[in-house]
């Protein structure tokens, strides 16, 4: 990809409108992996300060403090810049769709672990309910303390509905939590077109976005 130029001149990348910037004063080279980014000055008159120090190149950091010149710049602020320049220019994204995949086989590892853990413990109230409804049956005579029966078991009965109850209301939240983080997760690297409502294997697929057309998978 071509440097992100910086200086006087309209046509740069980032244009500073200042008597001491030069017309092309300098230029960010970006790396291969789009990850770092290298400040680099072109011999300009008035040269090119990082953090009050003169350079002639320097890895850009958000930190950074930068003058061309007498006009400053904050380093976030430029590597926003490049960044926006980067997303706009960039067409292959292939690593980092592949990386969706194991965004969608931890969603539904969590998903399935959610369902299996109430379900689990659904059954297992039920089961309890159960076992001590039985025994009260044997321990007791029916004839002589039904009522005491029928008062014990539609007391049980109420708290088994509220507390399986409250139970599925909680699996609800924790599903709607996890759902969401993937919303926001799977998305499109370029364009962060919402692809949550196909899988993974579908959109590779398709190869491209159809959105905004940079490649899924390399050429």
């Amino acid at each position: 990809m071509e440097a992100f130029t910086i200086g006087r001149n309209e046509k740069n990348h980032l244009a500073l409108n200042h008597k001491t910037v030069s017309g092309v004063h300098a230029e960010v080279e970006i790396s291969d992996d789009f990850k770092s980014y290298l400040l680099k000055d072109l011999d300009s008159s008035n040269g090119t300060r990082v953090n009050g120090r003169r350079i002639v190149t320097k890895n850009l950091q958000k930190k950074d403090k930068i003058e061309f010149g007498e006009e400053k710049v904050l380093g976030k602020d430029l590597i926003s810049q490049v960044e926006k320049y980067v997303l706009k220019n960039r067409q292959d994204f292939s690593e980092e769709f592949g990386n969706l995949k194991l965004v969608e086989k931890n969603f539904k590892t969590k998903r399935d672990s959610i369902r299996k853990y109430f379900k689990l413990q659904s059954l297992g109230i039920r089961i309890l309910i159960t076992a001590f409804v039985i025994v009260l049956i044997n321990v007791l005579k029916i004839e002589r303390e039904i009522k005491t029966i029928l008062t014990i078991s539609a007391g049980l009965l109420g708290t088994v509905l509220a507390t399986l109850s409250a139970s599925e209301k909680k699996q609800n939240e924790r599903l709607e939590e996890l759902q969401d983080e993937f919303y926001l997760n799977f998305l499109c690297p370029k364009c962060k077109m919402d692809l949550s409502k196909r899988s993974w294997n579908y959109w590779k697929n398709q190869e491209k976005c159809p959105k905004c057309k940079c490649d899924w998978v390399a050429p």
